[in-house]
This record gives C-alpha cells, sequence and structure tokens, in this order.
C-alpha cells in the first residue's frame, strides 16, 4: 500500500486548530487601529508606568519588527511577548507619525508591565511630552525614571536627573542629579542618553558655578 502524503493530513490539522485564529494586520495602519482597540492595554496605559516597573530589569531580545516584520509582532505582542510589544512601539515611534503615537504609547507600556524596563522609561517620556505642565504627570515620571534607573536603565537615569536637576515634578537635587548621571553611560560612552548626559552635567555644573559665584 502506497504511503499517504503527509502535506493534506498536516494542512488539515494545521486549518483546523486555526479555527478562530486573528490573521496578521497587513498594514502598520492596521496594526495601530488593532492596538487602539485592546480595551485593557489602552487601561493600562493611563496608569503611572512605575506602578508596572518590573522587580529587574529584562532586555528586549532583537528586533524582529523591522519592515514587513510588523505583522507578525503584533501577534506575538497579544501572545504576551513582551520583546514583539516593546519593538513595535519602537517602529511607530521611529514612523515619526503622529497617529502612531498613541499606539506606540500603548505598546511601551504593555512590554513594561510585561517586564521591559525600557518600555516603562520610553512610556513615561510619552507622558511628559504630551503634558508637561501637569504636576501629577511630572511626578509620575519623576518616580518611574528614578525607578528605572535603578534598575540600570540609562535613559532612566537621564531623565531623571533631568528632573531632578530642575526640580520638575520632584524636589531640585543637583548634586543627586549628578550622582544618577553616573549610570547614564552603561550602554556606551556614545549612546544617546550618554550623550544627553553630558549635556545635563554642564549644565548643572554652570548653574551651580553661578550660584557660588559672588
Amino acid at each position: 500500500m502506497r504511503a499517504l502524503s503527509s502535506y493534506w493530513p498536516t494542512a488539515i490539522l494545521a486549518l483546523l486548530l486555526c479555527v478562530g485564529c486573528e490573521q496578521a494586520p497587513t498594514s502598520r495602519e492596521e496594526a495601530a487601529e488593532r492596538t487602539l482597540l485592546q480595551d485593557s492595554w489602552v487601561a493600562d496605559a493611563k496608569v503611572c508606568p512605575v506602578e508596572f516597573v518590573p522587580g529587574k530589569r529584562m532586555y528586549p531580545t532583537e528586533n524582529h519588527c523591522k519592515g514587513e516584520g510588523f505583522s507578525g509582532c503584533y501577534l506575538d505582542c497579544k501572545r504576551g511577548g513582551s520583546s514583539a510589544c516593546y519593538w513595535l512601539a519602537n517602529e511607530f515611534q521611529a514612523s515619526h507619525r503622529g497617529e502612531f503615537d498613541s499606539a506606540a504609547n500603548v505598546l511601551y507600556q504593555r512590554s513594561c508591565r510585561l517586564g521591559v524596563v525600557s518600555g516603562c522609561t520610553n512610556r513615561a517620556a510619552g507622558l511628559m511630552s504630551s503634558d508637561h505642565e501637569s504636576h501629577d504627570i511630572l511626578a509620575c515620571t519623576a518616580k518611574t525614571f528614578l525607578r528605572t534607573c535603578e534598575l540600570d536603565d540609562a535613559w532612566g537615569c537621564t531623565m531623571a536627573a533631568m528632573q531632578m536637576s530642575r526640580g520638575i515634578g520632584i524636589e531640585a537635587n543637583p548634586a543627586r542629579a549628578l550622582e544618577l548621571l553616573e549610570k547614564s553611560c552603561i550602554d556606551g560612552e556614545e549612546s544617546e542618553a550618554c550623550l544627553a548626559a553630558r549635556n545635563i552635567r554642564d549644565e548643572i555644573h554652570k548653574a551651580m558655578q553661578g550660584a557660588n559665584t559672588p
């Protein structure tokens, strides 16, 4: 008796297992729209990120969301893939298209809740960008940046130092801000967080010198 081909049984099994499966989005616009239809994700994005900062730092894995990878990343994120959520948010943000900002913020918060510390930092930065005058929001971002800095997130340290050096949402403490900046170059001397930290450090030193000048 001739052996049956495995193709059709395998194909039928895959079809049966995938009845009701969500199909991958075919465009970034669709991926963003579906993101914003996830009520629980949107609700979480309204909470201060410090509430979701994990107990230890988790690094996102390699970015597989570039180019056409975005469609698979959306489904992976929905299944609980923290790195997929983080990198899809990053792709949306990097597009510099305002209509993607809300989806990026929701995804950064989801990645934060799933354990990616940098996602917490980025969500706080998004909050600060959306409203840099609200005391409640600035207090929230300061707490979040301080917490992510404790977990060695370079941008968390840079942003925390910036707020602390200027007394934004937190009591001004230039000396403590300088200490925080010592961790801003964890990812390298030429990293963006480190370069920004140098400018903040110079600003603090100038302010201190001015205060000590009769």
